[in-house]
Order: C-alpha cells, then structure tokens, then sequence
C-alpha cells in the first residue's frame, strides 16, 4: 500500500517551510532544494516501491521502512526544517525510541496487523517518519560536541546488528504468506542498510569536526598575526618616540 500519510505530511511541512522562507526573505540556495529533492526521491521510491509489491513481499516492506524511515528524515533534516529546539533532544530517549519501535514492529505480531490492515500499515509509515526524525535529530540539530555525536551514531552499529541477527534467526515466519527466505533477505536489507547509513552520518559529522578545526586553527592564526602587527606597530611608534626625543 502507498505511503499516503507520510507524503501528505511530507508535502505540507514543506509546503509551510517555503511559505516561512518567503516570509522572512530567506535565501533558498541550492544545497536545500537538493535535499528537498531527496526527500520527495526516498518517498517517491517507497510508494513505487509498495505499488509494485504484494502485501506479503517482507524485502519490499523493508526497503520502505529505509526510505520512508531513514532516508527522507534524514534529507528532511539536512534541508533545515524547523524542529525541537536541541535542548529538547535527548539522545537517549531517541535511541531508545527507535530501539523499540524497530522490535516492537518485527517481534509482537505488529509487523501482520499492519499489513492486513490498511489504516495500521499508514500509522506504521507515519511511525516510521516520526521515529526516523526523532533518531537524526541529535546528530543534525543539537548543540552536543563532535564525538558525542560520532558515538551516538557507532552505537547504532550494535543496534542494528542485534535486531539484524535476530531477525535473520527466525525459525518460523512473523506473519501468513511471508517465507523465510523473503523474512531473511529484508532482515539483511534492514542491517546493512541501518549501519550503512549511520556510517556514512558518523563520517559526515567527522568531516564536519575536522573542518571546524581547521577553521578555528585559522582564526587563531588570525588573530596571533593581528596582535603581531600591533606589536610591530607599537614597537615602531616607541621607537620614532625615543628617536624624535633624543
């Protein structure tokens, strides 16, 4: 089934962020149109995705739970929505929320409700968007140092491997109609994908942390320069004094 309530969602929160950035005059450049872009790709791709693939497909509904739960998130985020503030953000209370609505999802019975029901599988996509934004949210908007950040991120990696492995160790299905092998295949979709994509986040703030310490760097050297030349200037200036007095 397409994932209709998170892409009304998606298509009115940014519908609102233009309309506020029209507003204020703010510079739309183009790094937040393609994150924009990638947003309405992920979500794209997961309804294409879903409309091409039965109600019993476990690797198609996991493909979806990537797109619609990590990737558009993440993209969402990066175009610079307006969200919590980052004091609001616990990092922990994130974790452990996408922590349990990934097993609370695949290890209840949950997973069968929702595909046999409609109005469920739409609240399961909207879960997956809210859990998606909540679990970026630390890495994207808060004001923690560079290495919190980077391990909040590398404990997704045992996360995700632990649901992976007991997911790939089921013995018999989660639901009617779904085979092992589909159930194992989209157990290996969901790990892979879930520690790829905190990789490539862990990376990405890496690359940010040592930016900023170059640019810092520059500043202080900046500033050792300026306060040189004042030396310089003050040094010159007593010395034309003495020259002149004597």
């Amino acid at each position: 089934m397409l994932p209709i309530v998170p892409v009304v969602v998606m298509a009115a929160t940014a519908a609102w962020y233009v309309r506020s950035l029209k507003a204020e005059r703010a510079a739309w450049g183009p790094f937040r149109s393609l994150a924009i872009g990638m947003v309405l790709a992920a979500l794209l791709a997961g309804a294409l995705d879903a409309a091409s693939s039965s109600r019993t497909n476990f690797t198609a509904y996991a493909l979806q739970q990537i797109l619609v739960g990590l990737a558009a998130p993440l993209f969402l985020l990066l175009a610079g929505f307006r969200l919590p503030r980052p004091a609001t953000v616990n990092p922990a209370v994130a974790g452990i929320l996408h922590a349990a609505s990934l097993f609370g999802l695949y290890f209840t019975g949950f997973y069968g409700t929702s595909v046999r029901d409609p109005a469920v599988l739409q609240a399961v996509y909207l879960m997956w968007l809210g859990t998606g934004l909540l679990f970026w949210l630390p890495v994207i908007t808060t004001r923690l140092g560079f290495w919190p950040r980077i391990l909040y991120l590398l404990l997704a990696f045992p996360l995700w491997a632990v649901f992976g492995m007991a997911l790939e160790s089921e013995t018999t299905t989660i639901a009617a109609g779904v085979t092992l092998s589909d159930l194992h295949l989209g157990a290996a979709i969901l790990w892979v994908a879930g520690e790829a994509l905190a990789l490539l986040g862990a990376l990405a703030v890496f690359v940010l942390w040592l930016d900023d310490d170059e640019r810092r760097v520059r500043r202080h050297d900046q500033a050792s320069e300026e306060a040189a030349a004042r030396q310089l200037a003050l040094w010159r200036a007593a010395r034309d004094a003495a020259a002149r007095a004597s």
